[in-house]
């Protein structure tokens, strides 16, 4: 009863979801972290606090627009800026106007889905589930890698840009629309996660993934961990040194002799 009653609450929203805020690209992982976020409270579900897949459940959050209108202007700038300059020095006829890529004979227009800052949030979450899995336990470590996805994201942009600048001058402007682009989306999200893992594979040289144990304290003797053992136990170091020198003191009496 329970669980019907939660899904005639729950599944017109998820198909109101699934109309509206997860048909558009920015929120188009919702589902997959819904889904990740409810196998992590499965997991968790015998323990007392569930704050991972809780905090996991903020990124199913639209951000809002007012903070994508301001940070996706200079993001599309220095992505075009980037691809641009590494693209010329190879040889390739690429200039700038704005976010406009001049190639050859044909103008490729960087987007705000090529701004970065979807693939940012996106990677940000699964950086986060990878922490999760592994059971990575040193705070300094976690901090560190979940900073270093930002960059690592607009790494992964420019090079999805950069293989859109190729399709276009080789196969043409016809070639770089429908399954390519949607394809130099997916090679995004592969070169992310490959310079994620090598970014974690670096970080273990220098930080380990998890805190060391902390050392316990020595016990000293006659200690509250002493107290109800039996004397015999405690004392036999003292009575076995003494029958030892009781020995040593008669065999010199009888050499003496």
């Amino acid at each position: 009863m329970l669980v019907g009653g939660f899904a005639l609450l729950y599944l017109p929203t998820y198909w109101s979801l699934v109309d509206t805020v997860w048909a558009s690209d920015e929120q188009g992982l919702g589902p997959i972290i819904l889904a990740v976020s409810l196998w992590l409270l499965f997991q968790l579900r015998h323990q007392i606090g569930a704050l991972p897949p809780l905090f996991f459940l903020l990124f199913m959050i639209p951000l809002p627009g007012a903070l994508v209108a301001a940070v996706t202007t200079p993001l599309k700038a220095a992505v075009s800026y980037v691809a641009e300059l590494l693209m010329y020095h190879a040889g390739y006829p690429v200039a700038r106007s704005g976010v406009i890529l001049h190639v050859g004979q044909y103008q490729l227009l960087v987007a705000e889905a090529c701004a970065g800052l979807n693939s940012m949030f996106t990677l940000e979450a699964l950086g986060l589930l990878y922490m999760n899995l592994l059971g990575y336990t040193n705070v300094v470590r976690n901090v560190t890698l979940a900073v270093l996805i930002i960059p690592i994201a607009f790494v992964a942009n420019v090079i999805r840009v950069m293989i859109l600048i190729l399709v276009t001058y080789h196969l043409g402007d016809a070639a770089e629309q429908g399954f390519v682009h949607d394809f130099a989306g997916m090679v995004l999200f592969m070169a992310g996660l490959i310079l994620m893992l090598i970014t974690d594979k670096l970080l273990g040289l220098f930080i380990p993934a998890c805190r060391p144990p902390t050392p316990s304290p020595r016990r000293r003797p006659g200690s509250r961990a002493d107290v109800g053992k039996p004397l015999d136990s405690r004392f036999r170091g003292n009575d076995e040194a003494t029958t030892l020198d009781s020995g040593l003191r008669r065999n010199d009496g009888t050499g003496g002799g």
